[in-house]
């Protein structure tokens, strides 16, 4: 009885309720205006919008405390496809309600105008400087978090290393100076599944054993342990500089904390030096 009741005679709505009710036609258009595919907001006044909207609105969410991407309770694919025209989904405004204001502009910069909508303050960006889902970092941001949105591009003297010298911007290891070891070692990135172009800029400034030649490896760290995503040696062809491409297919496993990792394994055999190494995302 005490459900059909409620059903034939429901609860009126509350205020947040009609308050984000209110919001949708506005953030509809502003969606038009900032040529974007939607917004980001907490948690609650996200869902309350694809609620609302019937789904047509994709309000990404975002941590209310670091403006992160919010993946509890959430489906990480709401970031990486915006469900239409396939592709990383833009973000082109932030609705501030149980958001930190100082978080936001440490992460995503100022914005390019602030309005506010019934109380609700919005932080809108520019399409040049509009929020993307970072592949690489599995994370949302824009050219204030991230130098790019598709590439992460590091110089070996701020990657780890396990032997070896700092040379200028390089490491350099030398066969009778330099026990074999990780040359260079990390990122640990936390990257979606999908292709990805790894590049290894190196040379060899003394040749090596041709049986004895350092090597790359790619691992995915998972709960469970590691998986060996590709392998490859460093070849010598002079000693001139060497850059080796190779391709790696990220699998759909829950990574570890430490992610992605590439290795530049020194084998004690010839001078090698590493100069910067690149991972770029190809497609999902």
């Amino acid at each position: 009885m005490f459900v059909i009741i409620c059903a034939l005679f429901p609860p009126p709505p509350d205020k947040a309720y009609l308050h984000t009710e209110a919001l949708i036609p506005r953030i509809e258009v502003l969606i038009t205006e900032t040529r974007t595919d939607a917004g980001l907001a907490d948690y609650w006044t996200a869902n309350l919008i694809r609620f609302l909207s019937n789904e047509k609105i994709p309000m990404g969410e975002i941590s209310g405390d670091s403006g992160k991407a919010r993946y509890w309770e959430n489906d990480p694919l709401w970031f990486k496809t915006d469900g239409m025209k396939g592709g990383l989904p833009k973000y082109g405004f932030i609705l501030l309600d149980g958001i930190n204001e100082t978080a936001i502009l440490s992460r995503y910069g100022p914005p390019k105008r602030v309005e506010n909508y019934q109380n609700t303050i919005a932080w809108i960006y520019s399409q040049g400087n509009s929020i993307k889902f970072n592949p690489l970092f599995g994370d949302v941001g824009n050219s204030n978090s991230y130098s790019s949105d598709v590439v992460a591009s590091y110089q070996a003297i701020n990657l780890p290393s396990a032997t070896g010298q700092i040379a200028g911007t390089s490491r350099v290891a030398r066969s009778g100076r330099d026990s074999a070891g990780h040359l260079v070692y990390g990122p640990y990135l936390d990257p979606i599944p999908g292709r990805y172009c790894i590049k290894i800029t190196y040379q060899y400034l003394i040749q090596p054993d041709s049986h004895n030649l350092s090597f790359f490896e790619c691992i995915i760290h998972t709960a469970t342990g590691e998986i060996q995503l590709d392998r490859a040696p460093l070849r010598f062809e002079n000693t001139a500089q060497t850059l080796l491409i190779r391709s790696v297919t990220i699998p759909d496993v829950n990574s570890g904390k430490e992610g992605l990792e590439t290795r530049i394994q020194y084998e004690g055999s010839g001078d090698l030096k590493i100069d910067s190494v690149t991972i770029e995302f190809v497609n999902s």
